[in-house]
């Protein structure tokens, strides 16, 4: 159980963890803690939070910092796949074209301005959060954001033949994902009552309306669209706590 564990975590960010992270391999019962690694970035996210406002930092410099951070500690690795998606997908290029360009370690002018359109919205978002809400509105983004990746890699195929995340999603149980969606249910009540129902009905609409539109493209989703997906539904969850907080 730990080793899957460590095994999404170690996937999902850069945190340095007991082991050697090479040593593990991607496994589909690992899907199950994709949230409980995204709840994990959010608490760090919540006590820098605390940390900055302690030194009297201004809550839209202090959002700055904290989308940053954020950043920081998944290694850009869905942003990445958020530039490489919209790089693709804007290319007016075939399937087998697209899926090139998604390969492709250069980023275009779309990307770039999708990585700059999403960072000043979670900005913008987070910044605009009441502050009792803001430790809330991070646990939940971050929790969200990689449970909306579970759903979608339950749900859709992938559309490559290899590839990490094909990995994951090859022997996917559905017990794997219920147990995941009511871990993350739980929680999300836990924290902010019937408001995390509409969470997770915007957090899932999002991601599954996304790869939906993958699947139209590419027939299926990557390893770049889980990014992409996680990035928006990120953004999606600040911007509804903006909206009912």
């Amino acid at each position: 159980m730990m080793n899957s564990f460590f095994t999404a975590l170690s996937f999902l960010s850069v945190l340095p963890l007991p082991g050697r992270a090479a040593a593990r391999k991607p496994l589909p019962a690992a899907v199950f803690w994709f949230p409980v690694a995204g709840l994990i970035l959010g608490a760090i996210l919540a006590a820098a939070n605390v940390i900055l406002s302690a030194l009297n930092l201004n809550q839209p410099a202090a959002a700055a910092v904290i989308i940053v951070l954020l950043t920081m500690l998944t290694g850009g690795l869905h942003t990445d796949g958020l530039a490489d998606t919209f790089d693709a997908f804007f290319s007016g290029k075939s399937k087998d074209e697209m899926l090139v360009i998604m390969r492709d370690p250069h980023i275009g002018s779309i990307g770039v301005i999708a990585i700059t359109s999403t960072l000043l919205l979670k900005v913008v978002f987070l910044g605009s959060v009441a502050p009792a809400q803001t430790a809330n509105a991070l646990l939940l983004a971050c929790m969200l954001g990689r449970w909306a990746m579970v759903t979608v890699m339950f749900l859709f195929p992938y559309a490559r033949t290899d590839g990490k995340p094909k990995a994951f999603m090859d022997g996917l149980r559905k017990r794997t994902v219920i147990a995941a969606t009511a871990l993350s249910a739980a929680i999300a009540f836990a924290l902010s009552g019937l408001t995390a129902v509409a969470l997770m009905c915007v957090a899932g609409i999002t991601a599954y309306a996304f790869a939906s539109i993958a699947r139209k493209k590419i027939g299926g989703i990557t390893g770049d669209c889980l990014g992409a997906i996680n990035e928006i539904t990120e953004v999606t969850v600040l911007s509804v706590f903006t909206i009912i907080n």
